[in-house]
C-alpha cells in the first residue's frame, strides 16, 4: 500500500534543501557554495544550503561564515563529532523545504544534474540516488568491498542497484522525516533508513570527483556492513519485498 501522495506535491518541485554534513572541509566550502547557488538559480527554485558541522578542527567555520555573507541561503547547523550518518539526520530533520539533497562536501551541482534528479522525483515515496558510475580509479580493496556490501544491500532490497551506497540522495520531506525518525529509533544509519521506508528507488547518473585525499577507509566498508547485517530484523524491506 502506498502511503504517500500521488501524484507528488507541487512544493516538492518547486523548494528544494541541500544537506552537506562537513568536517574538516574548509577548502571546499566557498566553491561548492557558490556551485549550489549556481545550479539552483536558473531553475526558479526556493532553496537553502545546510551545513551540519561535525565537530570540525579547521577552518570550515569560518569559512562557512564568510561564505554566507554572499550566498544568504545558507544555514549552519552543528553536531560533535557523530559521524557523518548523524549529522546528515540533524540537517534532514531541520530541513525547511519540499525536497531534499543530500550531498558531501566535494561534489558539485549544475542546473542539468538538479534538474535530472528532480525530474525523476514523481512521488512523495520516491528515493532517488545519484550514481557514480565504475569509478575504475578507486584501488581495488575499495571497488571490492564496495561490491561486496552492494551485493549485499540488492539482495536484502531484491533490486539491482548499481551505486547502492551513493551519499547523493533526492528524497521528499515527508519520506526524510519519517526516515529520521525510523532511524533513530531502530539505531540504525540514515541511508539504510531511507532505502527501507522508501516506496520506489531511482538511479539516475551523477557526476563523480575522485578526491585524493579520501577519507574512505577499508573500516567505512565494515562498518556499514555490520550496520546492515545488525539492522535485518529491524527491517521491513527484507521481509515484505522491493
Amino acid at each position: 500500500m502506498n502511503r504517500y501522495a500521488d501524484p507528488a506535491p507541487t512544493l516538492m518541485k518547486r523548494s528544494i534543501s541541500i544537506v552537506v554534513p562537513v568536517r574538516n572541509e574548509a577548502k571546499e566550502i566557498e566553491e561548492l557554495s557558490l556551485a549550489c547557488r549556481e545550479a539552483i538559480l536558473p531553475l526558479g527554485l526556493a532553496w537553502e544550503l545546510l551545513f551540519i558541522d561535525d565537530g570540525s578542527e579547521d577552518e570550515t567555520l569560518s569559512q562557512i561564515e564568510n561564505v554566507a555573507r554572499t550566498v544568504e541561503e545558507i544555514r549552519l547547523l552543528r553536531t560533535h563529532g557523530e559521524g557523518q550518518s548523524k549529522a546528515t539526520a540533524v540537517g534532514v530533520r531541520r530541513a525547511r523545504h519540499g525536497s531534499i539533497l543530500t550531498i558531501d562536501a566535494d561534489q558539485r551541482l549544475s542546473p542539468d544534474v538538479v534538474r535530472t534528479l528532480l525530474a525523476s522525483l514523481t512521488h512523495e515515496g520516491d528515493l532517488i540516488l545519484g550514481n557514480r558510475g565504475t569509478r575504475s580509479s578507486l584501488p581495488r580493496w575499495r571497488r571490492g568491498g564496495s561490491a561486496l556490501l552492494r551485493s549485499l544491500l540488492n539482495g536484502w532490497l531484491g533490486a539491482s542497484l548499481s551505486d547502492a551506497t551513493t551519499s547523493i540522495r533526492l528524497f521528499s520531506q515527508r519520506l526524510g522525516q519519517e526516515a529520521v525518525a525510523f532511524a533513530e529509533r531502530c539505531d540504525i544509519p540514515l541511508h539504510l533508513a531511507l532505502l527501507d521506508r522508501a516506496e520506489r528507488i531511482v538511479e539516475v547518473p551523477f557526476p563523480y570527483r575522485v578526491r585524493p585525499d579520501s577519507r574512505y577507509h577499508l573500516w567505512t566498508l565494515a562498518r556499514l556492513a555490520f550496520h546492515l547485517l545488525r539492522a535485518f530484523p529491524r527491517l521491513r524491506r527484507g521481509r515484505r519485498g522491493p
